[in-house]
């Protein structure tokens, strides 16, 4: 099994800021990938600051017509 160091991995996630969300799935949608980046963020007081904050903004965007699309490939 080959891949980056474990020590490499963690370091990374808790040091470095996650990829858009649309290098992943071309046509994603905006508010998605703010909701998405919004939790993941490192800043402690950007992030989403309780589980029901995040689901009001995951629930008002299951409200609209999702769009379907396809994940990119690398």
């Amino acid at each position: 099994m080959r891949g980056p160091p474990k020590a490499d991995t963690i370091v990374s996630i808790l040091e470095r800021e996650p990829k858009p969300l649309t290098l992943h799935a071309a046509e994603a949608l905006a508010e998605l990938e703010r909701i998405v980046t919004k939790a993941l963020t490192k800043d402690r007081e950007e992030r989403y600051q309780t589980v029901k904050d995040m689901a009001i903004d995951l629930r008002r965007l299951s409200g609209r017509r999702l769009e379907t699309f396809k994940l990119a490939t690398p």
